[in-house]
């Protein structure tokens, strides 16, 4: 190929060489444009820049590959890290388990060894020989020695100083007694909790293989006699230890009054559950089971006649539902054998036995026991529903042998009249489950807020009548007659309510009621220890109106400050109705007062004018009060959305007189914290 100072050029068709200044091919006679020449030359240069450029990015990510590991190489390498760590992680725990064992046995033999070992700590002398007074409290200070402790291996019997000393021999007696009294280590508790967690560990693992030995030889049967009559055993009835092995006949005596009991049988050589209408009868050196009618336990009338003579028989069958699941049973009919008196419980007789009617034919009866548990998991857990409650009972009747369901509209229905008759006997006694003991007569401080999750869809049509009517949740007939009036007087201005760069949702005076829902939510009202005081239905968001109503529920109570987290923009509205309503104005004597925590959302000059830390005699009350308990009926709102309009009211209502219940129980210790508390803050 001619060279860059060559005046020969390469013919396009024949490749031949021939002058640059020649137009033609003196060869093939082509003719040779030198745009088209020069543009075939940089083609070819361009084509084999492009080939090496290839190569060259082939030759790297083939450097690159061979470098680079493979996913598997990846996963295999993690895998082998991961099993290195567990490794060491495992030898770090056994050397930790190790050690703490050894710190343990070490602290065991210097306990140990303080108890064999007596210990003397002698007392600074003066130039005198008298012994030198103790540090004074009143912080008179004297200058001791520093005293010398020694170890001896058997008691010790000091003998006082000489003619140069003049200790009184009782008085250094005395003051040797008090030291070892004083300094004699008693073995105690490590004060570490990883410590103590550790070896619990540690004791749990030691007696893990005994336990598992003893719950397997619990299952096995064993050849044992009756605890009554030394008969043979066909029964074992765990609630009736120490006696709990049976024979047929003492079962029979026994469990006709215990009827509750649940009993296994072990005849076909394992333990296996039977029901209390289920009994063995010996036919041909063989038990079998047959079925026996039991009676429901009652208490027996107050009859003067012997009680011995009287002769018991089956009633009607009655379905009895206790925390142990169902049982079914029949009733006592009794009658007595010298006055020929015969006796049935009635309603009265079954309420004092502990029994509380399903219906009003009485063909099911609740413990009330079951009822008092069910009110522990509903304030405990509110988020608990009534068919998980019912289920359980369930399960517990299949575990014990027993067969049926239980009904959860009857349920739920029995355990709201029995809540509400609980309710009315409180009452006879002056109990207020709604009002603060420390709060009253006179209280500082009402936080309300509206809780939104508290909504109810919009499902059964039913009406019926709550039980509950007005102790918390006010009657939905006056707070609408209330907003109606306000409305009919005020001109309320639509818009939406900011502050600052916040938008809030609850400075509204008015709002569109949603097309799905039935209540919307509720507004509450608690004191500043969180006792729930009263609250309403909203059925149009939370507009102005609501707490505007539940403030006129505290005007005989002396509120000081009404504690929101828009007074801003409420307030303002209060003021604008009370000059066209003058039955509202003594509400304008409460202070108004912007909650702590929202005040920080609220404009710098918002927070300054009304916010409650700024307000005299306002102390530490945070005005969010109302926020905890709302994090508590929030997870009510999870059973009571689908339930009926009477059924939510009634469930809240003993929602909330558990939680009252549970705040007034510990109030004191609340109390005496926050008085520490703001005493050693205060100085």
């Amino acid at each position: 190929m001619p060279g860059p100072g060559s005046t020969s050029r390469q013919c396009s068709s024949c490749c031949m060489s021939f002058n640059v200044a020649c137009k033609t091919c003196k060869f093939c006679k082509a003719v040779q444009p030198r745009k088209l020449r020069l543009n075939k030359k940089m083609e070819k240069f361009d084509t084999k820049a492009n080939t090496w450029v290839q190569a060259q990015k082939r030759n790297r990510k083939e450097e690159e590959k061979k470098a680079k590991p493979s996913e598997e190489q990846l996963e295999d390498a993690i895998f082998h890290a991961d099993l290195l760590c567990k490794q060491l992680k495992e030898e770090e725990d056994r050397a930790r388990v190790a050690c703490m064992t050894t710190l343990l046995k070490e602290e065991e033999d210097r306990a140990r060894a303080a108890s064999s070992w007596s210990r003397i700590r002698w007392v600074g002398k003066d130039v005198q020989g008298c012994p030198l007074k103790r540090r004074d409290r009143s912080g008179a200070t004297c200058r001791r020695t520093k005293a010398r402790t020694v170890a001896i291996n058997s008691p010790v019997t000091v003998e006082p100083a000489g003619a140069t000393s003049a200790v009184p021999p009782q008085l250094f007696e005395d003051e040797i007694q008090q030291l070892q009294e004083l300094l004699v280590d008693q073995p105690s508790t490590s004060s570490s909790w990883c410590l103590r967690q550790s070896a619990a560990q540690l004791e749990w693992q030691k007696a893990r293989s005994h336990h598992l030995d003893s719950l397997l030889s619990s299952t096995m049967v064993p050849e044992r006699r009756c605890s009554h009559c030394s008969a043979p055993a066909v029964l074992r009835c765990r609630e009736c230890m120490p006696l709990e092995w049976l024979c047929h006949d003492c079962d029979i005596s026994k469990h006709s009054i215990h009827t509750l009991h649940n009993r296994e049988s072990f005849n076909e050589g394992y333990f296996k559950c039977i029901p209390p209408t289920m009994s063995l009868f010996k036919t041909n050196d063989m038990f079998t089971l047959r079925h026996q009618d039991r009676l429901l336990p009652t208490g027996r009338p107050s009859h003067s006649c012997n009680p011995e003579g009287v002769t018991e028989s089956i009633g009607r069958p009655v379905i009895f539902v206790c925390i142990n699941g169902r049982y079914d049973l029949h009733l006592p009919k009794r009658v007595c054998n010298t006055c020929h008196y015969e006796w049935t419980p009635d309603w009265g007789d079954l309420i004092r036995s502990g029994y509380w009617p399903a219906s009003v034919n009485g063909d099911t009866l609740y413990s009330t026991d079951v009822f008092k548990s069910f009110e522990d998991l509903k304030t405990v857990a509110p988020g608990l529903s009534r068919q998980a409650f019912l289920q359980m009972l369930e399960r517990r009747t299949q575990h014990y042998g027993r067969t049926g369901k239980i009904h959860g509209d009857v349920f739920q229905r029995s355990f709201l009249e029995y809540m509400a008759c609980q309710y009315e006997c409180q009452k006879m006694t002056c109990e207020e489950l709604f009002s603060c003991p420390a709060c009253t007569p006179k209280m500082l401080a009402v936080s309300v807020d509206g809780n939104r999750k508290q909504y109810r869809f919009r499902l059964s049509q039913r009406i019926d009548e709550p039980l509950f009517k007005g102790p918390f949740i006010m009657e939905d007939s006056a707070v609408t007659d209330f907003v109606d009036k306000v409305r009919t007087n005020v001109k309320c201005t639509p818009g939406k309510g900011t502050c600052g760069t916040s938008q809030w949702s609850a400075t509204r005076e008015t709002a569109r009621r949603a097309s799905r829902l039935d209540e919307e939510g509720l507004e509450v009202a608690v004191c500043r220890h969180g006792v729930l005081l009263k609250a309403l239905n909203m059925f149009r968001g939370e507009i102005f109106a609501y707490p505007l109503f539940l403030q006129t529920q505290f005007q005989a109570t002396n509120v000081h400050f009404y504690c929101t987290d828009i007074a801003c923009k409420y307030w303002p509205y209060l003021e604008k109705v009370a000059k066209t309503m003058p039955e509202l104005r003594p509400l304008l004597s409460m202070q108004p007062f912007l909650s702590v925590m929202h005040a920080k959302a609220h404009s710098t000059k918002c927070e300054i004018v009304w916010s409650g830390r700024n307000l005299e005699g306002a102390g530490s009350t945070a005005g969010e009060e109302v926020e905890m308990v709302n994090s508590f009926l929030s997870r009510c709102a999870i059973t009571t959305k689908y339930m009926t309009k009477s059924a939510r009211n009634d469930m809240l209502t003993v929602h909330a007189m558990g939680w009252n219940r549970r705040k007034q129980e510990n109030l004191h210790v609340v109390l005496a914290k926050r008085y520490v508390k703001n005493h050693n803050v205060g100085g």
